[in-house]
């Protein structure tokens, strides 16, 4: 009887793991997009604009004095989504 409780417990827990805050969806985006070599931007030329639905993002070259390019402009480059419960990245062009 022990092992069944133990089996129990063993797949409830992933039911009740904590949901992504916006931060941390925004750091697992900008890992993946790193290991994927989805731009070769660096992260901090990246600008993450969330969108609906929740933890989905348009990623947009930043421009300004360290990255360069027109600062009036902030081309898309792809969206992101992020799953809250897992932290799965998916692109979506």
């Amino acid at each position: 009887m022990r092992y069944f409780a133990a089996a129990i417990v063993l797949f409830a827990a992933p039911a009740f793991a904590a949901k992504l805050t916006e931060e941390q969806a925004v750091a697992k985006a900008q890992a993946a997009i790193a290991q994927g070599h989805w731009t070769s931007l660096s992260t901090e030329c990246l600008s993450f604009e969330p969108t609906s639905p929740e933890w989905s993002f348009v990623v947009r070259e930043e421009h300004n004095n360290i990255c360069g390019g027109d600062e009036l402009t902030a081309p898309r480059l792809f969206d992101v989504q992020v799953n809250p419960q897992t932290g799965v990245v998916t692109r979506q062009d």
